[in-house]
């Protein structure tokens, strides 16, 4: 392609170039990148490894961006996308589609969380699903089929053990059997790398560091080594209230605390065996249903 002409009128001197480079000549000698690899047609487990909201005028869409684990598609990528706002400014059909898929990967928004950072912050949460990829055209679909299991760990290394506390050197070689190890799904409390006190369940292991997801819904990286599993609570004192057999949203309840700190609050939420209570304070704690007593 010719270059343009520079026209500088008589009176006024010429633009001058850049003195560190001339981007002409940069990408006149420039190499281009290697195309992406789509994903192979066929169904695949993968990882989801993007996400976020595009915006273009009035339109709104969001993407997932999946990327293979096995066979003819690991390490390819591709991308699905939900058409969540259209062109006039209207809800599309695509906001439908968004909320059934985050629904098969058990994933739910927060109250509280503004729907760019909850789009986000997938990615943190160590999703994957059943991909199958189908060639309509000149264009290729995919479409989530399923939920997957979180990627496995790597088979020669050993899960990541968190540190014992109250042991002498003497004791640790003595007994590296009794190390306590923590795996995905584990209740556990302790630090973050930002040395921020942590509490909830373990999403996602990754070497030696450990995602914990709060009762807020809140990913924290921390090091495997400082988190632990908490003490099994001591026995109900007597007197106390049988535990009511199931209880419901806005049930009064009360609970001690890992710390043996009598709590009391209202449930506003109830997953599975955990419940979402609210304490006097405002502050949500995730408890096990097992763990409270209706006033």
């Amino acid at each position: 392609m010719a270059k343009p002409q520079n026209k500088t009128a008589a009176n006024k001197p010429a633009a001058r170039k850049s003195k560190d480079l001339d981007l002409s000549d940069l990408y006149d000698s420039a190499d281009p990148a290697e195309a992406m690899a789509g994903m192979p047609v066929g169904e695949w487990e993968c990882d989801l490894t993007g996400s976020g909201v595009e915006k273009d005028g009035k339109k709104t869409s969001v993407y997932l961006q999946w990327t293979g684990r096995d066979g003819e598609a690991e390490g390819k990528q591709g991308r699905m996308f939900y058409g969540i706002v259209d062109d006039s400014g209207n809800p599309g059909k695509g906001i439908g589609y968004l909320k059934r898929d985050l629904s098969t990967l058990d994933v739910e928004k927060d109250e509280n969380e503004s729907f760019e950072d909850f789009i986000e912050n997938l990615t943190s949460l160590g999703l994957a699903g059943i991909i199958k990829v189908k060639q309509n055209g000149e264009y290729t679909n995919l479409y989530l089929q399923g939920a997957a299991m979180p990627a496995s760990p790597d088979p020669d290394e050993k899960p990541p053990k968190s540190k014992s506390k109250g042991k002498s050197k003497t004791d640790e070689d003595d007994n590296d059997d009794d190390d306590e190890v923590v795996d995905v799904g584990d209740e556990v409390k302790g630090t973050n790398i930002e040395g921020d006190d942590v509490s909830g369940e373990i999403t996602k292991i990754k070497g030696d560091f450990v995602f914990v997801k709060d009762s807020d819904d809140e990913i924290h990286k921390c090091k495997a080594e400082d988190v632990n599993k908490p003490k099994p609570k001591a026995k109900a004192k007597a007197g106390k209230a049988k535990p009511k057999a199931d209880p419901e949203v806005g049930d009064e309840v009360t609970w001690t605390d890992d710390d043996g700190d009598d709590k009391e609050g209202t449930i506003n939420k109830i997953k599975g065996t955990v419940a979402f209570v609210e304490d006097d304070d405002g502050s949500i704690e995730r408890v096990e249903l097992s763990e409270l007593t209706v006033k």
